[in-house]
C-alpha cells in the first residue's frame, strides 16, 4: 500500500468515502480498484514509480491528522478528484480539493499545465459539480444507455464489457497523467530539456463537446496521443461569455492542425453564446484557417440517427457555407476511416516539422548489430536466459533504461528505437494496451532519428503468465512466439532474426 504521508508525492486522489465500499463483504471498492489500477499504468508509463496516493484511513475527519493532511495534499504535483453526488456533498472532500486548488493559485511552476484531472464516477447535474471543476475536462467512467437512460459505471465486476471500458478509461488518464508529470519535471529543471528537435511534439486540436461522440473523441485522442502527438485543449478551460473563446484562441494558436468531431446531438450552449461548443469551436478554427494554412479535418458521423434539429441546421450549414470549410476537408465515413486519414494527414505535418522524415515504417536493409529487447520493468529479471540466447546469436542486446531523470529514460529509449537492427517485445506483466504502445513506439521511429528501416518484423514474446488475454493477442505488425515457464523459442527466434545476418534477395519481409 502507498504510503499514508509520501515523501514524494505526484498524484493525489480525493474522494469520498461511500465511494470506497466493496459489493459484497470483503471485497475491494471502486477507488481501491482504480487507485490500484491508475498505479499500474504509471508504472509502466514511467520510470520511478510515481507517487499515488490517497487517505485511505479518513484521516482527515481527525483533528489530529487533517493539518499534515491538508499539508501533504498541497505538496503534491497533481489532483484527481472522484465525483459522485456523495462527493459533492463531502466537507472533508472539499477541504481536500481546496488545500490543492489554493496551492495551484500560487504555483507558477504549473500554469499552463493541466493539474486537475476530474474522474466522474457517477454523474450528476452540473449545477450540482463544484464551481472550481466545472471548466475541467472530464474522464467519464460511465455509458448511458440511449434507449432507457439508465447509467452503467465502469467496474470491473460487471461484466467484460464494463471492465474493458474501466481498464480503457483508466489507461487513458494514466497517459494524460504521465504527460503532465513530465512536463512539471521538464519546467523544474534549470538545465535546457534533453529533446532533440526530432522529438518536438506536434500539437493537434482535437474539439470537444457532444456527449454521443464520447467513444469517438476518446479513440482519436488515442490514437493521436500513441503516434507522439499532444492534443489539446489538455489543461483547464472556462465555460463564460468572455473566458471560452479566449482559451480556444489560445489552444488553436498552439497547434498546427484541428479534427472537429460532429455527432447527433448539438451539445452545450456555453454561457452568454447562442452557438454550441461544437460550433463555436468550428468558427474560431475557421476564422484561424482564413488568415494561415492551419489544415482541419471535419468529420461528420455517418446516418441520421434522432439527429437534433439544430445539429441538421449546423451540419447543412457546414456543408454549404465556405466560410466554415476555410482550410477543412469534410469527412462524412466510418470512424476506421478517418483514423485511416489521420495518420496520413498527420505524418506530412511531421514531415514538414522535423529535419527526418515521419515515414510509415517499412522493412527493409539495416545493419546487423544491435537488438533492443524491450520489457516492463518488472520482467527484467525474467528475461536474462533470452538475453543472454540473443547474445549468442550475434546481436549487442540492449534493455531499457529504468534509472535516472524522465528525459534521460525517455531519451535512452528513443535512441535504441532508432539504432536497433531488431526489436523483441518481451509481453510479461505488462498489459495489452502497455504492448500496442511499444508497437507505435517502434512505427514511430523514424520520428526518432531512424535512417534504415527494420530488415525483420518486430517480435513479441510472450511470457510469464499464461492467461487468455495473452494467448488471444494478434497483430500483423509483429511475429509472434511463446516463451512460456521459461522455455525459449530458440529454432523460431534464429530462423525470424537470420533474415537479418542472411537477408534474401529482395525479401523485405
Amino acid at each position: 500500500m502507498t504510503p499514508q504521508n509520501p515523501t514524494s508525492k505526484d498524484v493525489f486522489i480525493s474522494f469520498d468515502q461511500s465511494d470506497d465500499e466493496g459489493l459484497v463483504d470483503g471485497s475491494q471498492g471502486w477507488v481501491s480498484d482504480f487507485h490500484a489500477v491508475l498505479e499500474k499504468f504509471l508504472n509502466q508509463l514511467m520510470s520511478g514509480h510515481p507517487t499515488v496516493w490517497r487517505d485511505v484511513m479518513g484521516l482527515a475527519k481527525n483533528p489530529r491528522f487533517l493539518p499534515g493532511i491538508l499539508n501533504d495534499i498541497s505538496q503534491t504535483n497533481l489532483l484527481v478528484p472522484v465525483i459522485s453526488p456523495s462527493y459533492v456533498t463531502s466537507s472533508w472532500a472539499r477541504l481536500e480539493m481546496e488545500a490543492f486548488l489554493e496551492k495551484e493559485s500560487e504555483n507558477q511552476d504549473t500554469k499552463g499545465n493541466n493539474s486537475v484531472f476530474k474522474v466522474i464516477k457517477t454523474p450528476l447535474n452540473s449545477e450540482k459539480e463544484p464551481t472550481e471543476l466545472s471548466g475541467i475536462m472530464a474522464y467519464e467512467f460511465f455509458l448511458k444507455d440511449p434507449e432507457t437512460g439508465r447509467i452503467r459505471e465502469f467496474n470491473r465486476r460487471f461484466g467484460e464489457k464494463l471492465e474493458h471500458e474501466f481498464l480503457t478509461k483508466t489507461y487513458d488518464l494514466a497517459s494524460d497523467i504521465a504527460q503532465s508529470l513530465e512536463l512539471l519535471k521538464t519546467a523544474s529543471m534549470s538545465k535546457p530539456s534533453n529533446l532533440t528537435s526530432n522529438e518536438k511534439q506536434t500539437t493537434v486540436f482535437l474539439s470537444f463537446g457532444p456527449n454521443d461522440l464520447r467513444e469517438e473523441y476518446d479513440m482519436i485522442k488515442r490514437e493521436l496521443t500513441g503516434l507522439g502527438f499532444r492534443v489539446v485543449p489538455d489543461r483547464q478551460y472556462p465555460i463564460s461569455a468572455v473566458g471560452f473563446a479566449d482559451t480556444i484562441r489560445k489552444f488553436l494558436s498552439e497547434a498546427e492542425s484541428s479534427i472537429h468531431l460532429v455527432g447527433d446531438e448539438y451539445g452545450l450552449i456555453p454561457y452568454g453564446y447562442t452557438q454550441s461548443v461544437c460550433e463555436i469551436q468550428n468558427l474560431l478554427a475557421a476564422e484561424k484557417s482564413t488568415h494561415t494554412t492551419f489544415k482541419r479535418l471535419i468529420w461528420i458521423k455517418p446516418g441520421t440517427r434522432n439527429r437534433e434539429k439544430s445539429q441538421e441546421k449546423f451540419i447543412e450549414n457546414l456543408k454549404t457555407t465556405p466560410a466554415l470549410l476555410a482550410g477543412a476537408d469534410l469527412i462524412e465515413r466510418p470512424i476506421e476511416e478517418l483514423k485511416s486519414i489521420i495518420i496520413g494527414t498527420y505524418f506530412q505535418i511531421n514531415e514538414q516539422n522535423s529535419s527526418n522524415k515521419y515515414a510509415s515504417l517499412t522493412w527493409g536493409e539495416a545493419e546487423p548489430d544491435l537488438l533492443y529487447l524491450i520489457c516492463d520493468q518488472e520482467d527484467r529479471s525474467s528475461i536474462r536466459e533470452v538475453s543472454r540466447f540473443l547474445y549468442e546469436l550475434g546481436f549487442e542486446v540492449r534493455l531499457p533504461s529504468f534509472k535516472g531523470s524522465e528525459s534521460d529514460v525517455r531519451l535512452a529509449h528513443h535512441e535504441r528505437l532508432a539504432e536497433a537492427s531488431a526489436i523483441v517485445i518481451y509481453y510479461g506483466n505488462g498489459t495489452e494496451l502497455w504492448v500496442d504502445s511499444m508497437l507505435k513506439e517502434v512505427r514511430k521511429s523514424p520520428a526518432y532519428g531512424r535512417k534504415s528501416p527494420l530488415l525483420c518484423k518486430p517480435v513479441i514474446l510472450l511470457g510469464g503468465e499464461k492467461i487468455p488475454e495473452k494467448l488471444d493477442f494478434m497483430t500483423h505488425q509483429a511475429e509472434i512466439m511463446e516463451a512460456f515457464e521459461g522455455i525459449i523459442p530458440r529454432n523460431e527466434l534464429s530462423r525470424h532474426l537470420q533474415k537479418i545476418t542472411q537477408p534474401e534477395p529482395g525479401n523485405a519481409n
